[in-house]
């Protein structure tokens, strides 16, 4: 599952899942460092390191049924708009 990140938007190719474990790549298609988090039913703060510009790097997460958050948590990026609501179903 790739998300392309860019100032200060997150773009996921679904919103919608069924419970599993998945792999989410970010993509740092900025020109800033970004970084990926999930946070949810029982996934607290599952993230990749920092990524620069131009770089990816992954997350692994087990998502069971609900409501999770997938952000950038560097700086204030997620306030700005590096937000997605996801739910699993």
């Amino acid at each position: 599952m790739t998300v392309i990140e860019t100032e200060y938007t997150l773009k996921l190719p679904r919103t919608s899942f069924t419970p599993g474990t998945y792999t989410f790549v970010s993509d740092n298609a900025g020109k800033i460092t970004h970084a990926l988090s999930v946070d949810g039913p029982g996934v607290r703060d599952a993230r990749t390191k920092d990524i620069p510009a131009g770089h990816s790097a992954t997350v692994t997460v087990t998502l069971a049924k609900g409501t999770y958050d997938v952000y950038c948590p560097v700086d204030s990026h997620r306030q700005m708009g590096m937000n997605q609501h996801i739910r699993v179903g």
